[in-house]
């Protein structure tokens, strides 16, 4: 009997959606270290708040776990909002159809499924003592190679079988109007946005509408940044951010590592476009030279529609999130936006 696949999360939705951990996490954590044997270390809690909210949507907490007459070093995950799929079943599906001699998931050592009663699932997994693929900025020539040699492994042997089903799709309109929903209370104060972004963004979704299609969507992780990738050993990389698996744009797993890297360039010491140019061109050296993409003109024009629909976020949303007060953020702006201008020119 086949398995029923899972549904897509969506994590827009998400945001929005639950209650608020914040009066309650302390409670639910003790309850669930005394239901999965979880030793909490109350120093080292980390409390994810939705983007632009002050609401609470999940807690992690290290400490250890005892399995088979052995402590291990063990994470404990309250997630307070329900996803369609959870993490662990998502985990699972992952390990059940992966190939990959490399790449892995987290172990899980303990789970709760959703309760409506308590609205919250959670679960205990291994504390991964690993590093990020991508640690500088720009990146080392060596991290870069890095990352897109585990980018071939993943493409290859991590998604051979989809487990989340693809469902009715979002238009890329409405996952405009999301994006732009999250920072509804702030655009008023935003001091480096032009009247004719909209005007360009409308052209942007123009072409993404007109240029794919449903049946040109793929399977993918959703989140696939180089702080996602950790690398326990030489020969071991762990795999995180499950939440965000299912289906996109073609190659948007290519480009979107990418597209966080770049509006992390508010980081780089003494920043200039320059300094910003180069390390795009770095970049996106290394996306049009991805095995699937080389000398293949269709999959080509597929990465540029994934830059397309990643750039508008950047320039709409996701800049919001550098620190605006620095010259960095005026700068990146500025640089989105021609990166934005450009695409549209070339695609329309």
């Amino acid at each position: 009997m086949t398995k029923e696949k899972l549904a897509q999360n969506d994590i827009s939705d998400m945001r929005t959606l639950g209650e608020d951990l914040a009066p309650r996490w302390q409670n639910l954590l003790t309850e669930i270290a005394e239901e999965t044997g979880f030793i909490p270390d109350w120093d080292r809690i980390r409390k994810s708040v939705w983007w632009k909210t002050e609401k609470i949507g999940a807690v992690s907490c290290h400490g250890t776990i005892r399995k088979d007459g052995e402590i291990f070093p063990a994470v404990l995950k309250i997630q307070g909002t329900k996803p369609q799929a959870s993490e662990v079943d998502i985990i699972s599906a992952f390990e059940a159809q992966n190939k990959s001699k490399i790449i892995r998931t987290t172990k899980i050592y303990a789970s709760l499924p959703w309760s409506e009663d308590q609205q919250f699932e959670a679960f205990v997994a291994e504390d991964v003592n690993g590093k990020a693929i991508v640690g500088h900025r720009p990146a080392f020539d060596e991290e870069l190679e890095d990352f897109f040699n585990l980018y071939e492994e993943y493409r290859a042997n991590c998604r051979n079988t989809p487990w989340i089903e693809k469902g009715v799709q979002k238009t890329y309109r409405e996952k405009y109007e999301g994006w732009r929903a999250a920072v509804g209370n702030i655009v008023k104060d935003d001091k480096f946005g032009l009247p004719e972004d909209e005007q360009l963004v409308a052209k942007a979704v123009e072409i993404i509408e007109r240029d794919i299609d449903d049946s040109d969507l793929e399977f993918v992780h959703g989140h696939l940044t180089p702080g996602d990738l950790l690398r326990v050993s030489p020969d071991e990389v762990v795999i995180f951010s499950n939440l965000f698996w299912g289906w996109r744009i073609p190659f948007y797993d290519a480009v979107f590592g990418y597209h966080w890297h770049m509006l992390g360039m508010e980081h780089a010491e003494n920043l200039t476009e320059e300094l910003w140019l180069k390390e795009r061109d770095r970049w996106q050296e290394k996306i049009f030279s991805i095995s699937e993409v080389k000398n293949n003109p269709e999959n080509e024009r597929f990465i540029k529609l994934a830059l397309l629909e990643r750039v508008m976020p950047a320039l709409m949303a996701d800049r919001f999130m550098m620190d605006q007060t620095k010259p960095s953020a005026e700068l990146i702006t500025k640089l989105v936006r021609n990166e934005l201008q450009s695409l549209v020119s070339e695609l329309s």
